[in-house]
């Protein structure tokens, strides 16, 4: 098998579809406008069968789907679902069917830039599919050469009978039919492909008639009318997006040439047959067994490499892994050879696919591990002292998650394509969480290509590191009560600096005017850098912080990261206990909290330094330990790290353009979700959700537990939203001051929404408050200032409506954002969807319990 396939310098095309009329004409006309043309099909013996009879057929290349991502150029893709295919179908299948492939073939093709074409029938109920972006063409009935002969449906019965000179037989209900010639059709489909002025969605359709004029058009002579008329299949045809049609119908003659060569017998040669069944039969005495045994072995090594990267033998693991994929490569070929058996191929498909999956899951674990190891590496030369190449590194790197991309989306495409493999592994593993990880893979490759320019490889860089206390909640995660300055100079740690904030605000001149909240609540004339973050939107909390920091303390830095306790805590929690060896401490996750608060406030003045002298060695100290990581723990690292990035415990905005978007398009860089632009156009996103600043100067926090309940409900053509956040404060009295909850609570919604009057119900009273109310960039907020003493508990109730837009009042998608706040902990929440008319579900309301860990999104269809 070639390491990869070459269109020697012509167009590529991937085609997949089955042999029928209209694949054999656009197959040709790909041919014939010099193109090289790979297909696939899951019947590749009948397209082996005619390839004699394609012109120019050198440039026609027969593939398996496993070789697709092998292809060293594709310019083009063309997908068929053909109609005869269709017709036979309940179209709910139709439709899932059409999902599912299109779904692996986008898994295959994902990190290719091709120009799409998918072409579907156009019968009634198919749907648009939800994978593999391009143009949509819809077909009606197509006639010509390799046309499928079927009985059941009018169209093709007459044209057979015609051929054959038999009786036909009339539908028993009047309908019309708008046939078209395959040369035809794939000629517009041609056209369509290499043109840019076609829309996105078209339907081709011939002239309409009805059967008795069908009859008159394809015959020789008049054939004989059976007066007895027949039931047929029926399907309803569709017209979808522009109509264009075909004209008068053609290709009649050529149709019925070939119905009347397939009535020809057809010469085989039954000893041989009969020999080569005798030899498979003796080949499958012999090896019968041993496919399922090697199959059974390489499990079992597999199994045993995962439990030896879990003790931390990792040599161990990957040489245990190889002796997997051997097995599982040798149980591959066995079921290749018995699946040469007649009819044993259908039999062997699960195992004959799960032996394959192995094997690639094998090789795809390995490449893991030497993932695993030069992320480590890399990590020990940027705290080490020895000067390295950053490129060298970030391109194997980059090169090995471009590798797990591509395999991972031939090992998923493979289980989703058998129901019961996948029904198996569902306990294993979450095919649906992989798929979702997956997609991060692309966007994080770019961001490691990146890393000579971010690690100063070049030149210099420096980033402004913000400690977000999120015991004293703010709405980027917590309040800025020291920072860092963090060198990079040729991929290495240079310098890191750490200050107390008020060192720095002390140094501000002249008066920056505060947001009124700030001033109203806080109690602050002034703004600084401590208190910046008052937008929830990191990427512009961070950009004041850098305004700040340069009018305080004269620095500018390249970019703004964002952490808080719940990050240090997961950390500690990897890498063990740290000693902070100037203060003879050792500090866990469980006192984390206790031992910093301690050693930051005891005996401290204005002035003084201890704060950030204890930061700073608590963080060297941090540091250290990452080094000391295990390369067994490394995933552990990845997983750890990508926690804490969904659930905004990490925030980071980039000065460098490439990376900040591949940030934002990760949902990295605490940016409010984008509503414009998220959806097609008979879709709405409806973003929503609640910010909490704590401005009671405490850190009551860290006694405060929440649960948000989010009900909306379509009524008389507007949405209506109803937010209660459930607030508890288990601090206990003695505490006094430090134990009460001074809120500032907003909720958001869209701009063009109308809020009412805010309630916040404790156990023994009820209030109505009068938010107050602004437009901030594309959504508007309404915030209350509440209390809550400890030991109570209280719900605020947040209420608005907007129209309903026009574009999806009969049907379409809603797709909403409950946006989870940074520095909040996972807390649950609670979804009631409520007369969506009737749901793709058949259900108009539903319910909807889960932890909002990151970003919840859901979506409805109706």
């Amino acid at each position: 098998m070639p390491e990869s396939f070459s269109s020697f310098g012509k167009p590529s095309v991937l085609f997949l579809g089955e042999l029928d009329e209209l694949s054999f004409s656009v197959v040709q006309n790909l041919l014939e406008r010099s193109c090289k043309v790979f297909l696939f099909s899951k019947n590749t013996e009948v397209w082996k069968r005619v390839s004699g009879s394609i012109k120019k057929n050198v440039n026609l290349e027969l593939i398996k789907e496993s070789e697709i991502p092998r292809i060293e150029r594709l310019d083009y893709v063309i997908y068929l679902y053909n109609f005869f295919r269709a017709a036979q179908k309940d179209i709910k299948r139709v439709n899932s069917e059409v999902n599912r492939e299109l779904l692996k073939i986008s898994q295959k093709i994902a990190s290719i830039r091709s120009k799409n074409l998918i072409l579907l029938p156009a019968i009634s109920g198919i749907s648009q599919p939800l994978h593999l972006s391009g143009k949509r063409v819809y077909l009606s009935e197509t006639i010509g050469p390799h046309i499928h002969p079927d009985n059941s449906y009018f169209i093709y019965a007459a044209l057979k009978s015609v051929a054959n000179k038999r009786k036909v037989y009339l539908p028993d209900k009047d309908i019309h039919i708008k046939p078209v010639f395959s040369e035809s059709a794939s000629e517009k489909i041609l056209q369509i492909l290499f043109s840019l002025g076609y829309p996105t969605e078209m339907t081709l359709v011939g002239e309409s008639i009805s059967p008795l004029a069908f009859i008159e058009k394809i015959k020789v002579e008049t054939p004989e009318l059976d007066k007895k008329r027949k039931r047929y299949r029926k399907y309803l045809l569709a017209s979808i997006g522009e109509e264009i049609s075909m004209g008068e119908l053609e290709g009649v003659g050529e149709t019925k040439d070939f119905l009347l060569a397939m009535q020809k017998p057809v010469s085989s040669n039954i000893k041989k047959r009969v020999s080569s069944l005798q030899k498979l039969s003796a080949l499958v005495v012999i090896c019968l067994f041993l496919p399922f045994l090697a199959l059974i072995t390489s499990v079992g090594f597999f199994g045993a490499s995962i439990a030896l990267y879990r003790n931390g033998k990792t040599s161990w693991a990957k040489e245990t892994l190889k002796v997997s994929r051997v097995f599982a490569n040798t149980s591959s070929i066995g079921f290749g050879i018995l699946g040469e058996i007649p009819k044993a191929d259908k039999v062997l498909e699960i195992p004959s696919s799960a032996s394959e999956i192995l094997e690639r899951s094998a090789a795809l674990a390995i490449r893991g591990y030497t993932l695993s190891q030069n992320t480590k590496t890399l990590l020990n030369k940027f705290f080490g002292d020895e000067s390295y190449n950053v490129s060298d590194y970030s391109e194997n790197i980059s090169s090995e998650i471009d590798y797990i991309y591509k395999e991972s989306g031939f090992i998923l495409g493979e289980i989703n394509s058998q129901p019961l493999l996948s029904k198996t592994l569902r306990g294993a593993f979450n095919t649906l969480e992989v798929e979702r990880i997956r997609g991060m893979l692309i966007p994080i490759s770019q961001i490691i290509e990146n890393l000579p320019e971010l690690l100063g490889a070049t030149h210099p860089k420096k980033y402004l590191v913000l400690f977000q206390n999120n015991m004293e909640l703010r709405p980027t995660g917590g309040y800025i009560g020291s920072f860092s300055l963090v060198s990079v100079e040729g991929g290495r740690l240079s310098n890191i600096e750490v200050w107390d904030v008020f060192e720095a605000d002390g140094q501000l001149k002249g008066h920056v005017e505060p947001p009124l909240a700030i001033k109203r609540y806080l109690g602050e004339a002034n703004w600084f850098l401590r208190d910046s973050n008052w937008d929830p939107d990191f990427s512009v909390s961070s950009a004041r912080a850098e305004w700040f920091l340069d009018k305080e303390i004269d620095e500018k830095v390249d970019g703004v990261v964002g952490i808080d306790l719940e990050f240090v805590k997961s950390l500690i929690s990897l890498t063990g206990p740290m000693k902070v060896a100037d203060y003879e401490l050792t500090v866990d996750e469980e006192n984390l909290y206790e031992v910093t608060q301690r050693e930051v406030e005891e005996n401290f003045f204005p002035g003084s330094t201890k704060k950030s002298s204890f930061l700073t060695a608590l963080s060297r100290a941090l540091m250290e330990n990452i080094r000391e990581v295990r390369g067994s723990k490394m995933l552990s690292f990845a997983k750890n790290t990508l926690q804490n990035l969904e659930g905004r415990h990490i925030q980071i905005f980039i000065h460098q353009k490439e990376t900040n978007d591949q940030l934002t398009s990760l949902g990295w860089d605490g940016a409010f979700p984008q509503v414009e632009g998220t959806c097609g156009n008979n879709c709405y996103t409806d973003s929503l959700g609640v910010v909490e600043a704590n401005v009671g100067v405490n850190k009551a926090n860290l006694y405060i537990t929440r649960a948000l309940d989010v009900l909306v409900n379509i009524e008389n053509g507007m949405i209506k939203r109803e937010l209660r956040l459930n607030l508890k404060n288990d601090a206990e009295i003695p505490l006094g001051e430090k134990g009460i909850y001074k809120v500032y609570v907003r909720a958001f919604g869209p701009q063009e929404a109308i809020f009412g009057k805010v309630k916040f119900i404790r156990q023994s009273s009820s209030l109505e408050l009068e938010g107050e109310e602004q437009i901030v960039r594309d959504r508007k907020e309404v915030g209350v200032y509440v209390i809550l003493s400890p030991q109570e508990s209280g719900v605020l109730v947040f209420s608005w409506q907007s129209p309903l837009p026009e574009k999806i009042r009969e049907s379409g998608e809603y797709r909403f954002i409950v946006r989870k706040q940074a520095g909040t902990e996972d807390y649950p929440l609670t979804i009631k969807a409520s007369n969506f008319q009737e749901s793709l579900t058949q259900e108009a309301s539903f319910r909807y319990n889960a932890f909002l860990a990151r970003d919840f999104v859901s979506r409805i269809y109706w």
